[in-house]
C-alpha cells in the first residue's frame, strides 16, 4: 500500500517534467478491480477453484475471478 504520509523534513518534493500536449481519449476505473482482486487473493478463492477437476487448458480461478469482477463492477440493470 502506498505511503500517503507527508514528506519528512529536509526532503525536497519531486515533480515530473511537463509532458507537452496530452489528450485523454478514455478513462477507466480500476479501483473496484483492485479491491476485488485483493479480496479474492486474501480469501484464497483462486487456490480453491484450482483444486477442482478441470481441463488443464482452463484457468478456472482466473475465469471465475473475471466473471465475478465483471458482475460486481457492472451489474445487470
Amino acid at each position: 500500500m502506498a505511503d500517503l504520509s507527508p514528506p519528512r523534513a529536509g526532503l525536497k518534493a519531486c515533480t515530473a517534467p511537463p509532458l507537452g500536449d496530452v489528450s485523454i481519449n478514455a478513462v477507466r476505473e480500476y479501483g473496484s478491480v483492485l479491491v476485488l482482486r485483493q479480496l479474492w487473493d486474501e480469501l484464497g478463492l483462486h487456490r480453491l477453484l484450482d483444486a477442482l477437476p478441470r481441463p488443464a487448458s482452463l484457468d478456472l480461478g482466473e475465469a471465475v475471478s473475471r466473471m465475478v469482477t465483471g458482475s460486481v463492477s457492472q451489474p445487470a440493470r
